[in-house]
């Protein structure tokens, strides 16, 4: 996963990441940020993953995932994430999400 803060939405490309999928009323065009190139996702879900922090895991689920299968890598949305009411800093060339005062990912 990589931490983006141009994403508008949460992306993953394997569907085996996925707890839930539903297909999507109308497909969304998404562009990339590869000359003005675009995918399309044609479903959204939830996914759940483990986060490590100072030798703990931090289970978390994050939801409105939408799934991409022609990306190269999967996506968090820095903007998704603030507006979930977390806390995105980036600081000493690592990024970390807060939610309160509780640190929960650190990479």
């Amino acid at each position: 996963w990589f931490l983006d803060s141009g994403a508008s939405d949460h992306l993953a490309r394997d569907k085996q990441l996925f707890t839930d999928l539903h297909r999507l009323s109308e497909p969304i065009e998404i562009a990339v940020a590869k000359n003005g190139q675009s995918v399309v996702a044609e479903h959204c879900g939830t996914v759940k993953m483990t986060a490590f922090v100072n030798g703990r895991s931090i289970e978390c689920t994050v939801k409105n995932v939408l799934f991409t299968p022609h990306l190269r890598h999967n996506l968090l949305s820095v903007v998704r994430i603030e507006q979930a009411g977390m806390r995105v800093v980036f600081e000493s060339g690592k990024a970390k999400i807060y939610r309160g005062n509780e640190l929960i990912v650190c990479g």
